[in-house]
């Protein structure tokens, strides 16, 4: 099972990068179109808030021991 939920983080990984490069060079129509859907849902960062949350997102799957310090948790587990 391990096996298994290492290839499901590697394919979030991937997936989370190809949209951020995607909305990073989306063109205005675009860029209006993902604002315009997220001020819907009461987001009002626009894309950019969009592309910095898909890339902490993925920064933040391959760092994992960084979410055990935001819980106040030791690195080296003292």
């Amino acid at each position: 099972m391990p096996a298994r939920r290492a290839q499901h983080e590697q394919d979030l990984e991937q997936l989370l990068e190809i949209c951020e490069q995607f909305f990073g060079h989306a063109g205005p129509a675009t860029r209006h179109q993902v604002d315009t859907l997220l001020q819907a849902h009461g987001i009002h960062g626009g894309p950019g808030w969009l592309i910095d949350m898909l890339a902490f997102a993925r920064y933040r799957l391959q760092h994992p021991h960084l979410n055990d310090l935001d819980q106040g948790i030791p690195a080296n587990g003292d």
